[in-house]
């Protein structure tokens, strides 16, 4: 008899499917969680400074770690939002962001 193919690859890890499906679901969110920062941050670079590199940090730790909760419920790694934190660097706080007036020439480095 043929094994199912969607329950083949959790059991073989000794999950269910619906415990793999929200590891994997929960690991997918982070990522592309993190993708969204790594972009945010290439376009301003005074946004989001180290979210990406710590969300994919606290994954690999959790990997290391066989942490399956952890990959499944770290939503709240990293700065999943811009706080006067993330800005100091910069110079900048939210009320500058709030009253900048940005345009596609100010996004285009003149270099």
């Amino acid at each position: 008899m043929a094994q199912n193919p969607f329950t083949a690859h959790p059991h073989a890890n000794g999950e269910t499917y619906g415990r793999h499906f929200g590891i994997a679901f929960g690991v997918g969110r982070q990522l592309m969680t993190a993708a969204l920062a790594a972009v945010t941050h290439a376009l301003m670079p005074f946004l989001f400074p180290t979210t990406a590199s710590d969300k994919i940090r606290a994954l690999n730790d959790c990997l290391d770690r066989n942490d399956r909760d952890g990959l499944r419920h770290k939503a709240e790694l990293g700065n999943a939002s811009v706080n006067d934190a993330d800005l100091n660097s910069s110079g900048l706080n939210n009320a500058d962001l709030n009253d900048a007036d940005l345009n596609n020439a100010d996004l285009v480095s003149q270099d």
